[in-house]
């Protein structure tokens, strides 16, 4: 593997991540803090994992840039716990190739999840992503309301709000949540069309 540029970033905020994972298990105290002893001082503020930057606005390649990553992973452990969050820390090794940016490496977290959790916390992960500029997909909560479909149509997010909807015309209509699926008043669907829940 490369070790340069923003693979090099992924490469030392990823051996922080592992660092801080353990240690934030163990204590919660100064979690966020990369080896607290090293730094963290007036001639060097160290590393840590609980930043808020935002790539690339705050990235500086090496070091530096890795907070970004591991911060990012460490407020998806927050989510999500230390053993999911560190399997699918792993499994993102897997995936990445051998000169991942940022961004690649946020899209094998992703792709993770789907593999060994069928994506059940891919809206949570998104959403810190985003928080951090690492991806720029959205799976947020979609609303359909008071719509007449009439022709084919997939419809994906996170969660989905379906109120006063018809389906019409033959159209085949495939919705698909990754949480959940909230039908308030009507949801009429015409003979002859197709609705597929996922």
């Amino acid at each position: 593997m490369s070790y340069s540029g923003e693979t090099m970033s992924v490469q030392e905020g990823s051996s922080d991540y592992w660092a801080i994972s353990y240690k934030r298990s163990l204590s919660s105290y100064n979690w966020g803090l990369f080896a607290n002893w090293d730094g963290h001082n007036e001639f060097w503020d160290g590393r840590r994992a609980d930043l808020d930057w935002v790539y690339p606005d705050d990235y500086v390649a090496g070091h530096e840039g890795g907070q970004i990553w591991s911060s990012a992973l460490m407020k998806i452990w927050g989510d999500l716990g230390k053993d999911v969050t560190d399997r699918l820390f792993l499994e993102t090794h897997f995936l990445w190739g051998s000169t991942p940016s940022m961004e690649d490496a946020a899209e094998a977290f992703i792709q993770a999840d789907r593999q060994l959790y069928g994506g059940t916390h891919v809206c949570k992960i998104i959403e810190r992503f985003r928080t951090h500029g690492l991806t720029d997909l959205d799976y947020s909560v979609v609303n359909v309301s008071n719509r007449t479909i009439t022709s084919n149509e997939t419809i994906t997010g996170c969660d989905i709000n379906i109120t006063n909807v018809k389906i019409k015309n033959n159209a085949k209509v495939t919705i698909d949540a990754i949480n959940n699926i909230t039908i308030n008043g009507t949801f009429e669907v015409d003979l002859g069309c197709t609705l597929e829940l996922k």
